[in-house]
C-alpha cells in the first residue's frame, strides 16, 4: 500500500513538474523573441507581438496559480509532520510509519513547490525584459500587455489632480483600461495615460464618460457614454482600430458590445505605434510624444 501511495505521489509530481517546465520554456521562448526583436513595425507583427503577450500573461497566471497552490499543499504537509525525530523513538509502530508517509508527502511538496518558484521567477524575468523591449520608446507599439498595475496608475493620477471628477473611483478607472485593453489587445496603461492628457487626469470632459476626448473638436459632435466601462471601451476600440487593419467593422472586435461610435470606423486606419497617434487622434504632430512621456513618467514614479 506504502509503495503504491509513493508510486502515486511520485507520478502526480512528475505530471505537475511537466507543467511546470512547458510553462517555463513558453515563457523563454517570447522571452527570446522580445529581447531580438525591434519594436514591431506593420500590423502582423503587432498582432503577433498581442499574441506573444497573451501567451506570456497566461503562462505567468498559470505558474502563479501553481504556486500558490503549491504553497497551500506544502503547509499542509508540514502540518502533518510536526512531530520531532526523539518523539518517534517512543512512539508505536503504526504511528511511526504514518508519520513516515507524511514526511514523504513533505519531501515531495517542498520539491514541488521549489520547481513552482523556479518557473515563476523564469516567467517574472520574462516578463521584465518583454516590458523594456516595449516600453523604451514611443515607437514602440500600440498592442502588448500593461506593465503596470491599476493600483499603480491610480496612485500617479491622484498625485497628479486633486480636483478628479470621474464618474468611478481612479482604482475601479485604472482596473477597467487594464480590462478592456487586454481584450482588445491593447496597452492599457498607455491608454490610461492618454487619458489623463486629454481631460487634464479626469477632471474635465468634451462628454460624459469620453475619457479619450472622442469628437473633441471645436466643430465635432462631442461624444458621450452611459458608463465609466463604455467610455473606456470606445477609447481602447479606437486605439485598435487605427492600428490594426485586419478589421473590418464593429463586429471584428473583441469586447461586445462595441461603443466606439461608427463614425470612426470610416476614418481608415492609422500606424501602429504611439507616436503615429501624431496628426491623426489630435491635430499636434507631436501628440503621441506627450502621451509617451506622460506614460513613462507613470513608469518611473513607479520604480
Amino acid at each position: 500500500m506504502n509503495g503504491l501511495r509513493s508510486m502515486h505521489l511520485q507520478m502526480t509530481y512528475a505530471r505537475r513538474l511537466g507543467a511546470f517546465l512547458m510553462a517555463a520554456l513558453l515563457c523563454v521562448a517570447v522571452l527570446a523573441r522580445a529581447t531580438r526583436a525591434d519594436a514591431p513595425t506593420n500590423s502582423a507583427d503587432q498582432l503577433r507581438a498581442a499574441h506573444d503577450a497573451a501567451q506570456l500573461a497566461g503562462a505567468i497566471e498559470h505558474v502563479e496559480a501553481d504556486v500558490r497552490a503549491a504553497r497551500r499543499a506544502y503547509a499542509v504537509a508540514l502540518a502533518k509532520t510536526a512531530t520531532s525525530d526523539g518523539a518517534l523513538l517512543h512512539a508505536d509502530p503504526d504511528f511511526i510509519a504514518t508519520e513516515r508517509r507524511n514526511r514523504l508527502v513533505l519531501q515531495t511538496m517542498r520539491a514541488r513547490l521549489q520547481h513552482a518558484e523556479l518557473t515563476l521567477t523564469i516567467a517574472d524575468h520574462a516578463r521584465l525584459v518583454w516590458g523594456l523591449n516595449i516600453i523604451d520608446s514611443p515607437n514602440s507599439s500600440i498592442f502588448g500587455p500593461s506593465m503596470l498595475t491599476a493600483q499603480a496608475m491610480a496612485d500617479f493620477a491622484a498625485r497628479a489632480h486633486t480636483h478628479v471628477r470621474a464618474t468611478v473611483p481612479l482604482l475601479t478607472l485604472a482596473w477597467l483600461f487594464i480590462d478592456e485593453g487586454e481584450h482588445e489587445g491593447v496597452r492599457g496603461d498607455v491608454a490610461f495615460a492618454q487619458a489623463m492628457l486629454e481631460t487634464g487626469t479626469f477632471s474635465s470632459f468634451v462628454g460624459p464618460n469620453n475619457f479619450g476626448a472622442l469628437g473633441g473638436c471645436a466643430t465635432c459632435s462631442h461624444d458621450g457614454f452611459a458608463t465609466a466601462r463604455d467610455g473606456v471601451r470606445a477609447q481602447i476600440q479606437l486605439l485598435r482600430w487605427r492600428a490594426d487593419a485586419s478589421l473590418h467593422s464593429a463586429r471584428d472586435f473583441a469586447a461586445q458590445p462595441a461603443t466606439l461610435p461608427a463614425r470612426f470606423l470610416r476614418t481608415g486606419h492609422g500606424g501602429t505605434t504611439w507616436a503615429s497617434l501624431g496628426g491623426r487622434w489630435s491635430p499636434d504632430p507631436s501628440y503621441g510624444l506627450h502621451v509617451y512621456a506622460l506614460y513613462l513618467r507613470m513608469v518611473e514614479s513607479h520604480a
